[in-house]
């Protein structure tokens, strides 16, 4: 991603530059074209990013964004007192409401996918290359991070909008506490995976507030029933 200056305006944009030599098959064309067609449904809706156009040439595509600070995994705040991380997540979580009540399951969000302002008061969700409608059916193929993956999607069920929720659950956890629920020092990945399939969360170093402990633990439950 570069950043850039629209011309005409003044306005600072971040350019995301996609060679066409990595859409070497016909999924991952239609991946990017749904990305798009799904950003320009949302263009200028509150907390999800905003593209402004799109170019391509011989090699190239070019998506053009609106731009903020950074990511919240480069944050310089990435652990919040309880105080602050309950804003930025009120952010996310209505960001994630707005995809939700348009059909649409982002089925990738984490840190890396979540944009802020310096000083945190704008928060918006990115990365929509596999987000999809549901058209009010299930979806099967496996998608997500590894650091927010849902169980139902590791043991190859359906899903539907629940995996967002348990991905929030994910990020609400590291927010306040600087740790994935799940991921213990030296873990490889199959180590992770096991622990989200199982459910075996780390035990928090410290302590939380009820309310704060008792959200995390109804995103974070199996039964995707049960979750809020």
């Amino acid at each position: 991603v570069y950043g850039g200056k629209n011309i005409d305006t003044g306005e600072s944009v971040a350019i995301k530059v996609i060679p066409q030599s990595k859409l070497y098959t016909w999924q991952k064309k239609r991946n990017l074209e749904q990305e798009i067609l799904l950003l320009r449904e949302l263009k200028d809706v509150p907390r999800v990013i905003t593209l402004h156009e799109v170019y391509s040439d011989s090699k190239f595509y070019y998506l053009v964004f609106e731009k903020l600070f950074c990511d919240l995994y480069n944050h310089p705040r990435v652990c919040m007192p309880e105080n602050v991380g309950k804003k930025v997540f009120r952010e996310i979580a209505l960001g994630v409401k707005t995809l939700h009540d348009r059909d649409i399951v982002h089925r990738d969000l984490k840190y890396e996918n979540i944009l802020v302002s310096k000083d945190l008061s704008v928060v918006k969700i990115c990365d929509l290359g596999y987000a999809k409608k549901t058209n009010g059916g299930t979806l099967w193929r496996r998608h997500g991070s590894a650091q927010t993956i849902a169980p139902e999607i590791l043991k190859r069920k359906g899903y539907r909008f629940e995996v967002d929720i348990w991905a929030l659950g994910c990020i609400l956890h590291a927010l306040l506490t600087y740790r994935n629920p799940f991921y213990r020092e030296g873990d490889q990945l199959d180590d992770l995976l096991w622990r989200i399939v199982k459910n075996d969360r780390v035990p928090l170093s410290f302590e939380l507030s009820k309310d704060a402990e008792n959200l995390i633990n109804s995103m974070l439950t199996v039964d995707t029933n049960m979750r809020p």
